[in-house]
């Protein structure tokens, strides 16, 4: 196995027949938890003892690191049945940091920079955090979410096809994995903002998947604001929304562009939205809507 992350992936299986040489071979691919397969190329050096070799080219793409895939393979030899191997379940992980890990019961965070009470400090808040969503919604967390702490915009972006200069963190509900660009450094608002936030968008996707449909963006954004631990300014919030006049509802039901002025304004009339609601009607609504 040769991981180059985040630009490719490759997998070196031997195989061996004790009678006609290995011809072919054929792969199948699932990304994450997913159950669908796709099929994907396998490079064959043919014979009795045969190197079957599959890449994934991930370059200018953007993979979540620590990505679970499943390969299964299945090969042939000239005068024999295609034969299904063994699956493969391996990690696409971004090797290119120390990574230091702490693990809880719901909960494992990895960050590379700062020490052990950082790194603690960001687990503490993440299990504060399912603690508060579980309280207001039924919730089953079926493994561990993984939060993975950059230090640097540099680091974290660079696994990214495009950089949006706004943007503080990333979840990939689907694989159960959120990442962050909290330096060690950073002021205590930051890390109780970003690692709530982020953490609330891994367990509202286990609250409200659904294959016939998706909650719309404006109140998962807003929701995962609400569940912050540093109290957001609404004076301030309504006070621009009255000044700048409200968004139109289409233009929520989608994420903000590029422009960190258009992202702010949609942030905060999510909030608004979101918050009206729970005041308006109460959390036994929300958790019925879920």
């Amino acid at each position: 196995m040769v991981n180059a992350y985040p630009d490719a992936f490759t997998v070196h299986v031997p195989l061996r027949s004790e009678g006609a040489a290995i011809v072919a071979a054929r792969g199948y691919l699932q990304v994450g938890f997913s159950t669908v397969r796709q099929r994907v190329n396998i490079a064959l050096t043919p014979g009795p003892d045969a190197v079957a070799t599959w890449t994934w080219k991930t370059r200018g793409r953007t993979v979540s690191p620590y990505t679970p895939i499943t390969l299964t393979l299945q090969a042939r030899t000239a005068d024999g049945p295609w034969i299904t191997l063994p699956a493969l379940s391996l990690v696409y992980e971004d090797n290119r940091f120390p990574w230091r890990e702490r693990r809880s019961a719901h909960v494992v965070v990895r960050w590379y920079a700062g020490d052990d009470a950082f790194g603690e400090t960001i687990l503490a808040l993440a299990e504060a955090t399912v603690a508060r969503v579980s309280a207001d919604v039924a919730l089953r967390v079926p493994r561990p979410l993984v939060m993975l702490v950059y230090a640097s915009p540099e680091d974290f972006f660079s696994w990214h096809a495009v950089r949006t200069e706004w943007v503080g963190g990333q979840a990939f509900p689907d694989l159960g994995v959120a990442a962050e660009i909290i330096p060690p450094d950073s002021p205590r608002r930051w890390l109780r903002e970003v690692v709530p936030h982020e953490m609330t968008h891994l367990l509202l996707a286990q609250a409200m998947k659904s294959p016939i449909g998706e909650p719309p963006a404006w109140l998962v954004e807003g929701l995962a604001q609400h569940y912050e631990v540093a109290p957001a300014d609404l004076d301030r919030i309504h006070a621009a929304l009255r000044e700048e006049g409200a968004l139109p509802l289409g233009i929520m039901r989608s994420p903000p562009g590029q422009r960190a002025e258009e992202a702010r304004r949609w942030y905060d009339q999510a909030r608004s939205m979101t918050e009206y609601l729970l005041r308006r009607h109460g959390k036994q609504a929300l958790a019925r809507y879920m």
